[in-house]
């Protein structure tokens, strides 16, 4: 069975020491502990106790959560990128047939043909 990662301790009324085991000090091999005082009821004080195990459990296995999160701020930015592209190449598309010209170009190159051609020849 495993050791409790962490303790509550009555230091009087409504008073609760917090004490959560940090492990070991690799050079001095003394045991190091992160203590608080919670001033509150004893379900405030279990409250804080699993809040501060969540996290330090998450800091275990923060380095996998880390990489995903650095997979999607790459990608986010990479069709940033591709999106910034797409907008200078729409705005210089746009630069070079200001409004009004390229309606002309396109009748330039398809003509009209006038309902004359329909009639016939009377």
């Amino acid at each position: 069975m495993a050791r409790k990662a962490g303790q509550l301790i009555s230091r009087g009324p409504r008073t609760w020491l917090v004490r959560i085991s940090l492990g070991r000090d690799s050079e001095a091999g003394t045991r190091k502990y992160h203590n608080k005082t919670i001033r509150g009821s004893f379900r405030e004080a279990q409250t804080y106790l699993s809040g501060k195990l969540q996290e330090r459990e998450i800091g275990r296995h923060g380095d996998q959560s880390q990489s995903v999160l650095r997979s999607v701020a790459h990608n986010c930015s990479q069709a940033e990128a591709t999106a910034e592209k797409l907008h200078r190449l729409r705005s210089a598309v746009a630069a070079s047939h200001p409004p009004g010209t390229r309606d002309k170009a396109d009748r330039r190159d398809h003509p009209v043909r006038h309902p004359d051609h329909l009639r016939s020849n009377v």
